[in-house]
């Protein structure tokens, strides 16, 4: 439960920057960004991971361990791929625009239905 609480809790930085409110509050947005989802998020992500890797690795069959790390590599590759697809396809779904001339309403909205849905 620590984990997903510091997840939650990096997921709202990135809430609170989008909408503007650390400037509100005096603090830059380079301070404000390391305690969001692009900095906190891979290393509690790592932290919550670890038990399912330490469990797989005592249930693999003996020289197999190489294969079976090898391939839950290829499906976090994949997961990744994916990932960002879904996230393309959903920017432009919620209308959000980085062209000219640039749309950013629906940002905060998007974000906040992608962290719950993670």
């Amino acid at each position: 439960w620590v984990t997903t609480f510091m997840q939650v809790v990096a997921s709202a930085f990135d809430i609170l920057i989008i909408n503007r409110y650390n400037i509100m509050w005096g603090i830059p947005d380079k301070w404000f960004y390391m305690f969001g989802d692009a900095i906190v998020g891979p290393a509690v992500m790592m932290f919550a991971l670890m038990p399912a890797i330490v469990l797989i690795s005592k249930l693999v069959p003996k020289g197999l361990e190489a294969t079976t790390y090898a391939l839950l590599a290829g499906f976090q590759n994949f997961g990744s791929v994916v990932s960002s697809q879904v996230g393309i396809w959903a920017t432009g779904y919620a209308g959000i625009k980085t062209d000219e001339p640039c749309n950013f309403d629906n940002l905060s909205w998007l974000v906040a239905i992608c962290h719950c849905l993670l």
